[in-house]
C-alpha cells in the first residue's frame, strides 16, 4: 500500500529548509506523494507577524515548482479553529482508504509529542516520518523517538540532518535586509519583495 506523506506548518514563509525536507521524503520507499499542508492558527506556536493564507499558500506552490509528486492543500485553512493534525490525518484516512498516510514531525515536536491532541490516535491512524536538524540535541530526539515507539508509532527517519534554518531565522534576515540566497528560493523572495511582506520595500 503507497504512502501519501503529509507536511504541515504555517510556512510563514516556506524556505528552502522546508524544501530540503520535502526532497528527502520523496525518496522514503514507498510515498506516492507529499501534501504540503499551511496551518490555519498553529496550536503550538505565538507567532508576531503572520502572512495572510492566500500568501502563505502561494509561497508554498511557488517554493515546490519543479517538484514531481507534491500537491500543495488548502485543508487546515478551510477549517475553522485551530490547526490540530490529528483532524486533518482523520480526513485524509477518509480521503485516502487505500493508502497508508504519514505525518511529517520535525526534531521540536517529537520531544514535545505528548502534548499533542488526541497524540495516540494519530498514531494508530498514521506513521511518523522524523527528521533532526542541525544542532538538535540528540539526547532528547533519542528519548523522543523512543517515545514515539512505545505508544506503537511506526517510524521513518529522515537519515540526513537538515538545515537550520527557520522561518523566524527568515523573518528577522528579510528585516534587517540581509542576504537571502541560502534562505529562500528566488521565487519566494521575488514575491515576498512585490507584495512587500515582512516589512520589505519594494526597492530593496
Amino acid at each position: 500500500m503507497g504512502i501519501i506523506a503529509v507536511f504541515g506548518g504555517t510556512f510563514n514563509p516556506i524556505h528552502l529548509g522546508h524544501r530540503e525536507i520535502i526532497e528527502e521524503i520523496l525518496k522514503i520507499d514507498g510515498v506516492e506523494k507529499v501534501i504540503v499542508i499551511p496551518t490555519k492558527i498553529p496550536p503550538h506556536k505565538t507567532v508576531n507577524y503572520m502572512a495572510s493564507e492566500a500568501d502563505r499558500i502561494t509561497m508554498c506552490r511557488l517554493a515546490t515548482e519543479g517538484l514531481e509528486r507534491v500537491e500543495v492543500s488548502d485543508l487546515e485553512l478551510k477549517r475553522a479553529g485551530k490547526s490540530y493534525t490529528v483532524d486533518t490525518v482523520k480526513t485524509l484516512c477518509n480521503q485516502y482508504r487505500d493508502k497508508d498516510i504519514a505525518i511529517t514531525i520535525g526534531a521540536d515536536m517529537v520531544v514535545t509529542f505528548d502534548e499533542w491532541k488526541d497524540y495516540k490516535t494519530i498514531v494508530s491512524l498514521a506513521k511518523i516520518i522524523t527528521f533532526s536538524r542541525a544542532g538538535t540535541d540528540s539526547e532528547d530526539y533519542a528519548k523522543g523517538i523512543n517515545f514515539l515507539k512505545d505508544i506503537g508509532a511506526s517510524i521513518y527517519n529522515v537519515d540526513k540532518k537538515i538545515s537550520d534554518i527557520s522561518s523566524s531565522m527568515v523573518r528577522d534576515a528579510l528585516a534587517d535586509g540581509k542576504d537571502l540566497n541560502d534562505l529562500l528560493s528566488d521565487r519566494v523572495l521575488e514575491y515576498i519583495i512585490e507584495n512587500k511582506l515582512y516589512g520589505v520595500n519594494n526597492d530593496r
